[in-house]
């Protein structure tokens, strides 16, 4: 998450962890064991999933502004 949106974003958060259709519904997968800021290889991952039926782990980056996608992927 950004410094400068960072409460948006936590409620955006927020939000699709307690109304978890929503996120389902639009990507087509039933979603369980739902984490938020889980650590995953040094970086926080802002939401974090498990499809139980097709054993998928689903990671959610949640930004309000448009972003260089660069900075979300440094090496």
């Amino acid at each position: 998450m950004s410094i400068k949106n960072s409460q948006k974003e936590m409620i955006l958060t927020l939000y699709l962890k307690k109304y978890k259709g929503e996120l389902e519904r639009v990507i087509g997968l039933e979603l369980s064991n739902i984490e938020l800021e889980r650590s995953n290889g040094g970086k926080k991952i802002d939401y974090y999933a498990v499809n139980k039926h097709r054993r998928l782990e689903v990671f959610l980056e949640s930004q309000v502004t448009p972003r260089i996608w660069s900075i979300l992927y440094k090496r």
